[in-house]
């Protein structure tokens, strides 16, 4: 694992982006993730006046902890974190576990409403559960 070139962290990443900086004497290049890139554009770019939450959180300190500072942040860096949450996630969707009491709940409802042959709730049921389950 390379370690990246901003933080000298190991970075598990695909270093997908070439940064070649031109100095009057020197050049020097750096390959970063995709995190670590848009942190460090967003620094150099923009210095000091890089845009804060109201919590006080940047991108660039999302990027490095991997963490928003509130709930606000997602709205307030929405077009940041977009592409990023896409790239790793592989999906803006949440596509997480259900808990198997809700599934198990359900069934038992579902169970009830056939006894009391209420086909109507039974299919409703049948089918939410259904959905829950992929």
């Amino acid at each position: 694992m390379e370690n990246c070139p901003l933080n000298g962290m190991p970075c598990p990443h695909v270093k997908n982006i070439n940064i070649i900086e031109i100095g009057p004497n020197s050049e020097t290049s750096k390959n970063l993730c995709i995190c670590c890139g848009v942190a460090y554009l967003g620094s150099t770019l923009f210095k000091n006046m890089e845009p804060a939450c109201s919590c006080g959180h940047t991108i660039r300190d999302i990027v490095f902890t991997g963490r928003v500072g509130c709930g606000n942040c997602y709205e307030y860096f929405k077009k940041e974190l977009m592409p990023l949450i896409e790239m790793y996630q592989s999906s803006l969707k949440h596509k997480g576990k259900v808990p198997k009491n809700i599934i198990l709940t359900l069934e038992e409802q579902l169970k009830r409403a056939v006894a009391k042959e209420d086909y109507e709730t039974a299919a409703r049921l049948r089918d939410e559960i259904k959905l829950l389950r992929q």
